[in-house]
């Protein structure tokens, strides 16, 4: 081959790699996902890649040939003065944090890098290029909220390694502890507790390195006065995202305050405690002694009593009584609340329940002109079983309810019945009633509907509270209907079953 044509041929070969490789420099301009733009020297745009479409929404065509401006805010215009005169100074500026404006008017963060083009040491323009941070932005944003919140929490936040080195320190635990981040950054946690809780912190470290977390730890902890202060602590570990344990996270509570307010409740249980004690000894045990007397009196024991002298009499029992009645209540009201009471399982005889209840209700009656009639249950009746104890207690609140809030010459009608698979106890009453919107109320500890209070003034409130945790105790159920005025029917259900 003659050395013309040959040379010839190698600058051939030569134009056509550098075409090849302009071409490809090309391609990656125009499909990166980054704005790449150039201007002149006064900001009027020369080249507008894909990735600049993308981001801005503008075509080649519409950008090439206008003022790169119109990508700014109207409040950032100064800044375009600035960084045009920076780039001209031929500084390079790089991975600069601004905003700019879509064509829809949306606002994008963008971080931009630009620098002077050059070509045979002539300065012909410039080189930007702009990429879309909106997501990162959102995700500093998020966390400098999050920052803010464990800043300003009354709360001690801290983080410990699993050596147990403190690695942040918020506000509260500054506030809590006493010492600044700078002061216990760095540090073990240990100098927060008395030596008996280091064992503990030591064992929860353990935990967390198992992906454990300790919830709701209360114990002491030492302040850099040498004071102690009652926290709960709360201690979860920090996982990587392949799930490993690099770190804790311990929130510490300072509870001083609740600590103190549940001493203080515990001082008023025990004096509660004391109060009932003598309630129930000394107050209870002389009532039925006077209970005892005043029942030999009217049976006619110490001789014939005058009709006047028997009321009188009467009246004074029924007075004893419910002084008893209520005492008793009030003592079991509070052991249900404490979770106290005991349930016995045995068969009940239901009828003989019901029956001496009424008798009893009957000299009350007697004295109040109420007529008062029972319906008992059929003899065959299957049994149930139960505390026959208690069940004469809620039977004892519906039929003395009856009876109290029934007035002079009213009417009592006390029925037993089957119904399916439950014995139904209903007391009828033609009463005062409930006032409609105090019904949801009825079966609240310590309510009294208000015309009851008038009728009742110096009555507690337990009675329904007590029936209603008694029945619900032998998978039974209450409830009534009534109407202000017209009376009521109060009932209940129990089941029937075999003793276990």
């Amino acid at each position: 081959m003659p050395a013309k044509e040959a040379s010839r041929r190698h600058i051939g070969m030569k134009h056509k790699n550098e075409e090849q490789k302009s071409y490809q420099f090309e391609l990656i301009v125009e499909n990166s996902i980054d704005a790449i733009i150039s201007e002149t020297l006064d900001g009027i745009v020369t080249s507008w890649n894909g990735g600049a479409v993308k981001m801005f929404g503008y075509s080649a065509k519409e950008a090439i040939g206008k003022s790169i401006s119109f990508l700014f805010p109207p409040e950032m215009r100064d800044e375009l003065s600035a960084m045009m005169n920076k780039i001209k100074a031929g500084k390079v500026i790089v991975d600069h944090d601004s905003v700019r404006v879509h064509k829809n008017g949306k606002r994008i963060n963008i971080a931009f890098s630009s620098s002077l083009i050059k070509e045979d040491d002539k300065v012909i323009g410039i080189s930007c290029i702009e990429r879309d941070i909106t997501e990162r932005k959102k995700a500093e944003e998020s966390m400098r909220q999050i920052q803010l919140i464990v800043d300003s929490s009354q709360d001690g936040i801290f983080g410990v390694s699993l050596d147990g080195i403190i690695t942040s320190w918020n506000g509260g635990a500054a506030k809590m502890f006493g010492y600044s981040a700078k002061e216990v950054i760095g540090k073990s946690s240990l100098i927060l507790f008395d030596a008996e809780k280091k064992k503990d912190l030591q064992m929860f470290i353990g935990k967390i390195k198992q992906r454990e977390s300790v919830l709701n730890y209360d114990g002491a902890a030492l302040r850099k006065n040498g004071s102690i202060v009652e926290v709960s602590l709360s201690i979860s570990p920090i996982l990587t995202k392949d799930n490993s344990v690099i770190s804790a996270s311990v929130v510490v509570r300072d509870i001083t305050t609740r600590k103190k307010t549940e001493r203080h409740i515990e001082e008023l249980n025990e004096i509660r405690s004391k109060f009932i004690e003598i309630i129930s000894h000394q107050l209870g045990t002389p009532l039925t002694a006077v209970n005892w007397n005043l029942e030999t009196l009217l049976n006619g024991d110490f001789g014939k009593l005058k009709e006047t002298q028997r009321k009188f009499l009467q009246a004074t029992h029924y007075a004893s009584v419910e002084i008893a009645h209520r005492i008793h209540n009030l003592l079991t009201a509070m052991d249900v609340e404490e979770g106290r009471v005991r349930y016995k399982t045995e068969e009940v005889d239901i009828n003989n329940i019901c029956s001496g209840v009424i008798n009893e209700a009957l000299r009350k009656c007697e004295l109040k002109n109420i007529f008062c009639k029972y319906i008992p249950l059929a003899v065959n009746s299957a049994p149930i079983y139960g505390d026959g104890e208690k069940i004469r207690v809620a039977v004892d609140v519906l039929v003395g309810n009856a009876v109290a809030y029934t007035k002079n010459d009213g009417k009592v009608v006390i029925t037993l019945r089957l119904k399916g698979d439950f014995i139904r106890f209903e007391a009828t009453d033609s009463g005062i009633g409930i006032p409609q919107s105090e019904q949801k109320m009825i079966f609240t500890r310590f309510f009294r509907a208000s015309n009851a209070s008038v009728m009742q003034p110096d009555a507690f409130g337990l009675g329904l509270y007590l029936a209603k945790n008694i029945i619900e105790q032998h998978q039974g159920k209450i409830g009534f209907k009534s109407k202000e005025g017209k009376g009521s029917t109060f009932w209940f259900e129990i089941p029937i079953k075999s003793a276990k």
